[in-house]
This record gives structure tokens, C-alpha cells and sequence, in this order.
């Protein structure tokens, strides 16, 4: 049998009979962005970071539940960019905070060469500063590199969970169920401690608005590291047959009391600390990857004994009765917390230094299990009018951040433009439009497509003169550029423009008169007017109306006249 932590009554804490000897290894985490990250990353690329490639601060978290679906992933969603108290506040009970960085790069080559080990190096400073302090704050980090194929909706990425690594591995002895290392009753008595913890810190944090802004670990009720020791009258635990004192209990504090509370075991005061963390994995015989970053920071504390006991706690918030044993009636499951015991100062003798600089590790493998990126793509997930919409917009957005940064391309959108003439030149007009994001198109003509117009005039096609009859140059056009591109408004109005010089009979006046009101309203209702026929008389009517209402005329007439 193996004790762990057996505690006596006079609280002071005994070593097991064999020293810690294997290797500790750890189970790493596995990443799980959602679809609504890889949105949000797109959005902000588009309407925020556009060509900039600094890093942004960025969250996620893991859980320890009931289900154990979850176990030992880091998920990360479409309010990561939000801060840690939104992501906290989202996650709800169980679920514990991850802070770190995106770095995401605008071509796919700078992806593939970027040069990763400096990557891990500054993340290595984030974790040694992290591990020098009282608290522990930031042990716990996530950095996200990522290539964003906007055209083709194809993100390129790979997870890193950065963890310091010792010049020689920590040893530790075979993890054992807690219930082995303690006595029942102590198990639940050290979940009702946590419980009570954890309440008296959402008391302390409950004026914090958690306003973190993505710069600082958030206000949590929840204790993802903790410590814990037997209080003053302890419990006899083991499996060597030890009775479970019930006036036992234990204490559970944030990582700030570890140093006090192992100078307090040092005078014989109180029993030796218990090195504690919310675990998100189910390996029965490793711990989690947070451990990685726990153990050095505990190196690093003052009054740190050789030998540092460790529970990895497994239990989900409510997942069990307090103080309920796992064989009583009540309690919702058997638990599944393992107990081990670290060596995490070195021997004198093996001439071990602990104060050289360590570097970290933690890229994420991929499916194939190398050390590489991944790909996710999203056309499926997209409606195909929508894949369109943000296509030419994309477009848009890289000639501003390349060459004219002054480009209001929203305010191109919504511009709406009026074509006056649907052959050749009005054709091309409207091609060029909606290459520059213009949504309104309206035509205006009163002819019909020709046999000789589809290979000179880009919207029409042999369909729109063959069968019945010739179809009608304004609509035809509109119906082409729908097909062309659907977020377009697109419309075409047959109209005959009434012309200078041309006759109008008594029996023509009222239809004459009509279309002039027509396009009088048409003029009116849009911003910018093309005038795109092929004769002066049509094109005077028009500019006139554009005159008088203070509307943009652009005339792209050919000839001399």
C-alpha cells in the first residue's frame, strides 16, 4: 500500500517508506477552437487588425465535470477576445480560465516560417515571471498562431500550451486514488474545505466588475490552484487501517499562504501543505499539463520542502455529497482525484542547479500526431450568398490596407448609382460597380437585346435573344448582375428618355410626360447618375435633372459630339 499523506494527531506529516523515483509525466492538453472563433478572428481581421501583425491578447478555458466529455481541453470561442471575466462569466462553475496570445499572420508563407522557438521564448519570460510571484497568476497560458485565408475561408493554426520545463525531469511515486492516500471522511472534508474557500473568495471578489480588459487573470469563484492542510486536530489516514478523526477538517487557501503554511509545518506547528489543482484530465496514472507550470512555481517559493505531496482534484463543483464518503447514499459519483508525491528540489549531492533560466515547451501535435499546424475551413458552415458578400468586401478592405488607406469602402457600398444606358458602356459600368463593393444598381433603357450585343456587352448572352423574342436591356441586365453576384440590389426600368429635337404627336404626350416623371423620381432616389447612352440629345434630359437636384453626373460618352 502506498500512503501519500498520513497525518497524525499532533498534525505534524510522515514520508513515505520508498522516495519518489519515476519520472513524473504529465497529459497534455488538446485544443478545441469553435467555429465562433474563427468568425470573430476573421471580423476583427477585416475590421480591425487589417495588415498588422502584433500580438492579441486572447482566452480560453478548461473544465473539470461531471461528464468528463471535456477532459484536458482547452476550448476557445467566439468571446475569447473579450477578456478572461467574459470568458469566465460564460464558461460558468467547473470552468477555469486560460490567458494568452494570437499571433495571426497575412500570408501563408510567414505561417510555415515564422520562427517558433522565439515564439516559446517569450512566452518562457511571461511563465518565469509568473512563477516568481506569491499568487501563481499566469500559469496557465495558451498561444494561438494563425493564418487567416479570407478568400477561400481556410484558417491554418497550431496550439501552443507553454509550459517551463526543469533541466531534469521532476520524479514523483505512482499516482494512487485520493481515497487510498486519505481516509473517506477526509476525502469529502477536503471538498467542503474547497467549497467554503472558494465562497469566501466570490465574497471578497463580489465588487470586482471584472473589467480585466484581456490584461489579467479574471475574478473567479472557482480556485483552479489551491492549498490545503489538516487542521489542528488532525485525522489519521491510510490504508494501514487509521480512524478518521471526526472533529478533523481541513483548511483551503489561495497559493499566496503555501510559504507560511510550510513554515508552520517546519516549527511542527501544523501538518506539511497539500500542493493542490483543479485537474482537467482522467488519467488514472498521470496529471494534467497545469501541474507542469504548478510544480515550478512551487520550486521557486520560499520554505519549499524536498518532497511536496500533490493532489490533483477531479471532482466537479457538486458532483459529490459533502463530507460523503464514496460508498455513501448521496453521493453522485465515485471520485476520481489522484494523489502523488514530487521530488521538486534536487539531491545536494547531484549537483542540480535550479536557478539557470528554463525554457518552455508545449506545441500542440497535430492529427497525425507531429509536431504541426492544422487547418480548418468553413465554406460548408457558410451560407454561399454570405461566402460571396465578404469575398468582394475582403478584396475592398486589402487594396485600402495595401494602397489607399483613405478608401471608404463602406461608404462606397452604400452608395446607389443609376445607369442611364444598359449597351457596351453601361455593361462595363456595372461590372466595375461591384468589383468596388457598389450594392444599388439601377438601369435604365428602352431597348432590347440584339443578336449582335452579347459579344460586345458583358451581361447579356445568347439566352436573352433567342426563343420568344428579344428580352428588354434594363431588366436583362439587372438579372445578370443578380446572377453575378446575389448581395446585389439590382433593378431595370424600360424607359424610353424623352430627347430635345424630337418630335412628340398629341397621342405621344402622355407617355412622354409619363417617362420624364419616372426618371425625374429614379434621379432622385440615387446618389451617383451614369449617363452612358450613345447620343447627346438622351444624355441632356438626365444631366439636366442631375443639375437641379445636386446629384453626381459622370458621363463616359464616346464620339465627338
Amino acid at each position: 500500500t502506498v500512503q501519500n499523506c498520513l497525518v497524525d494527531r499532533a498534525g505534524a506529516s510522515s514520508t513515505m517508506a520508498s522516495p519518489p523515483s519515476s519520472p513524473l509525466q504529465f497529459v497534455p492538453f488538446t485544443s478545441a477552437p469553435d467555429v465562433g472563433f474563427w468568425k470573430e478572428l476573421g471580423r476583427r481581421k477585416l475590421d480591425e487588425f487589417g495588415l498588422d501583425e502584433a500580438p492579441v491578447p486572447v482566452w480560453g478555458h478548461y473544465e473539470v465535470t461531471s461528464h468528463g466529455r471535456s477532459a484536458g481541453v482547452v476550448a476557445i470561442g467566439g468571446n475569447a477576445f473579450a477578456g478572461g471575466h467574459a470568458v469566465a462569466t460564460a464558461a460558468g462553475p467547473g470552468s477555469y480560465p486560460v490567458q494568452g496570445t494570437v499571433l495571426n499572420l497575412n500570408t501563408l508563407e510567414a505561417f510555415k516560417s515564422l520562427d517558433k522557438n522565439k515564439l516559446m521564448e517569450a512566452e518562457a519570460a511571461h511563465l518565469r515571471a509568473a512563477v516568481a510571484t506569491q499568487d501563481g497568476r499566469g500559469l496557465a497560458r495558451v498561444l494561438v498562431l494563425t493564418f487567416a485565408d479570407l478568400k477561400t475561408h481556410e484558417y491554418y493554426y497550431w496550439f501552443a500550451f507553454p509550459a517551463l520545463a526543469p533541466a531534469r525531469p521532476f520524479v514523483a511515486t505512482p499516482a494512487v486514488p485520493l481515497e487510498a492516500a486519505l481516509a473517506p471522511l477526509s476525502v469529502g472534508a477536503l471538498g467542503d474545505a474547497l467549497a467554503a474557500a472558494e465562497a469566501r473568495l466570490a465574497g471578497v471578489r463580489g465588487g470586482d466588475s471584472g473589467g480585466d480588459g484581456g490584461g489579467s487573470a479574471p475574478a473567479s469563484r472557482d480556485l483552479a490552484f489551491f492549498v490545503a492542510r489538516a487542521s489542528a486536530r488532525g485525522l489519521v489516514v491510510g490504508e494501514s487501517g487509521g480512524v478518521a478523526d471526526e472533529r478533523g477538517a481541513f483548511e483551503v487557501s489561495s497559493l499566496e499562504q503555501w510559504s507560511a503554511w510550510c513554515a508552520d509545518a517546519a516549527q511542527g506547528v501544523r501538518g506539511a501543505p497539500l500542493l493542490c489543482m483543479r485537474d482537467p484530465t482522467l488519467d488514472p496514472a498521470h496529471p494534467g499539463w497545469p501541474l507542469r507550470n504548478l510544480l515550478m512555481w512551487v520550486r521557486a517559493q520560499e520554505g519549499t520542502p524536498q518532497y511536496v505531496h500533490v493532489v490533483c482534484w477531479r471532482e466537479a463543483p457538486g458532483s459529490r455529497s459533502a463530507s460523503a464518503p464514496a460508498s455513501a447514499p448521496g453521493a453522485a459519483m465515485a471520485p476520481r482525484s489522484i494523489s502523488l508525491r514530487v521530488r521538486v528540489l534536487p539531491d545536494p549531492e547531484s549537483g542540480e542547479a535550479t536557478t539557470s533560466l528554463p525554457q518552455a515547451v508545449g506545441w500542440e501535435r497535430n492529427a497525425r500526431g507531429k509536431l504541426g499546424a492544422r487547418m480548418v475551413t468553413l465554406r460548408a458552415q457558410l451560407d454561399p450568398h454570405a461566402l460571396a458578400e465578404s469575398s468582394v468586401d475582403l478584396n475592398l478592405r486589402l487594396m485600402r490596407w495595401r494602397l489607399l488607406p483613405e478608401l471608404d469602402t463602406e461608404r462606397l457600398a452604400a452608395t446607389r448609382c443609376l445607369l442611364v444606358g444598359a449597351g457596351t458602356l453601361g455593361c462595363n459600368v456595372a461590372r466595375a460597380l461591384l468589383a468596388w463593393g457598389v450594392r444599388t444598381i439601377t438601369f435604365v433603357d428602352g431597348g432590347s437585346v440584339s443578336h449582335s450585343n452579347p459579344v460586345r456587352q458583358s451581361l447579356f448572352t445568347f439566352a436573352d435573344v433567342a426563343g420568344d423574342g428579344r428580352k428588354a436591356k434594363a431588366p436583362a441586365a439587372a438579372a445578370a448582375v443578380s446572377a453575378i453576384f446575389p448581395g446585389a440590389k439590382a433593378t431595370g426600368h424600360e424607359l424610353h428618355i424623352p430627347m430635345p429635337g424630337h418630335a412628340v404627336t398629341p397621342a405621344e404626350e402622355a407617355a412622354v410626360r409619363a417617362a420624364a416623371q419616372r426618371l425625374d423620381a429614379l434621379v432622385e432616389a440615387h446618389d451617383a447618375i451614369f449617363l452612358l447612352t450613345d447620343t447627346r440629345e438622351s444624355r441632356w434630359l438626365p444631366a439636366l435633372l442631375c443639375a437641379a437636384k445636386g446629384r453626381l453626373a459622370i458621363t463616359a460618352a464616346l464620339g465627338f459630339d
